[in-house]
């Protein structure tokens, strides 16, 4: 029984090994190029000011006028968020 279990340790320790052998290395992210890429994606959405919400509800009229005034507050284009 120990025979067995010694084999075991030794078998999954050498697959371990060769496992971690044949991995291949990552290279690093530069992250100034993700960083950009997101900036300009968030900078990319806007709100869609000329739809007509006069018939939603009135809850749905406050929170697009809320939108409204929190984009304009924050001007993203400016780097203010």
């Amino acid at each position: 029984m120990k025979m067995l279990l010694l084999i075991l340790i030794l078998g999954l320790a050498l697959c371990g090994y060769l496992v971690r052998r044949q991995k291949p290395a990552a290279p690093a992210v530069d992250t100034r190029q993700t960083d950009q890429a997101v900036n300009q994606w968030q900078g990319a959405i806007t709100l869609d000011l000329e739809a007509d919400y006069s018939q939603a509800d009135p809850a749905d009229r406050r929170m697009v006028e809320t939108l409204r005034s929190d984009a304009a507050r924050q001007k993203p284009e400016e780097g203010r968020n």
